[in-house]
This record gives C-alpha cells, structure tokens and sequence, in this order.
C-alpha cells in the first residue's frame, strides 16, 4: 500500500493533506444557510402592527390645573423659622445646628449656597448673633464656621 504526503508550501511534508475549509461545495451550503436565515430573521420583523384602538379624549383623566411642571424644589416655609438650639449652649452647638440645617438646604436645592447670607435668606432661617467680634462664614470644607 502506498500512501502519498503532500506537501506544504513552506516545504514541510504532511501525512494527510490539508484542504481549505471555505472551498467547495461546503462553503456554497454555509453561505446558503446564513443568507436564508438572515432573510427569514428580516423578513418576519417588518410588516405593519395591530393598532391598539385609541381611547376617547372624554374618557382620558383630566388633570387639575396647577402650576407648570418644573425642576422640584423644596418648598419654604411663609415665615422664618428659628434654630432650635437650648439656652445656655455654647457656640459649638450652634454651629452644629446650623451645619445640619445648611446639609438640609444642600440636598433639598442640590447645589451648595455661594455665600452665608445666601444660605440664611432662602432657607428662611433665624439665627442667634454670633460672638462678639466674629462672624458666621461658610469655609471651604461646606461648614459654617465662626472667623
């Protein structure tokens, strides 16, 4: 028995011999096969849709009239209100009042106040004066401090 090798192109012989996969009468069939499928995948998406039948504008919910949808901001309170804070507390525990009221206005307008007087007047907000020769500021870290 004889037994033929061919060879590769590099030089190299080979014991069995390597056929292109894409030639022949296979290739012809795959290709056949993604066409078909294909088409069959385009074809039975398009076509025009039932139409759900349209409700009669009477029968639609009317809504109340009311102001013109917008960006959602915390409402204000009509009149100021006062921190509440015990008398006799130091100026420590007034300024962690105020930083938890300023942390309330921060996320009910989500944006940060560009100045203390800012933050006070739109929060509606009465504070009880500071220290003799210092003044409430906000520092760089979003706190109210005392300077």
């Amino acid at each position: 028995m004889m037994t033929s090798k061919a060879t590769h192109p590099s030089g190299f012989s080979l014991l069995f011999p390597v056929q292109n996969p894409l030639s022949g009468s296979r290739f012809c069939i795959f290709l056949a096969m993604v066409l078909a499928l294909g088409l069959a995948g385009l074809a039975s998406g398009c076509g025009k849709k039932a139409e759900e039948p349209a409700t009669p504008p009477a029968a639609a919910v009317q809504e109340p009239p009311g102001p013109a949808p917008g960006p959602r901001v915390a409402q204000q309170p009509a009149r100021p209100r006062t921190l509440e804070v015990q008398e006799g507390a130091g100026a420590d525990a007034v300024l962690e009042q105020m930083n938890r009221e300023l942390l309330r206005w921060i996320v009910a307008h989500r944006r940060k106040p560009a100045s203390f007087e800012e933050f006070i007047s739109s929060a509606r907000l009465t504070v009880p004066p500071p220290p003799a020769g210092k003044r409430y500021v906000l520092g760089s870290n979003m706190k109210i401090v005392l300077k």
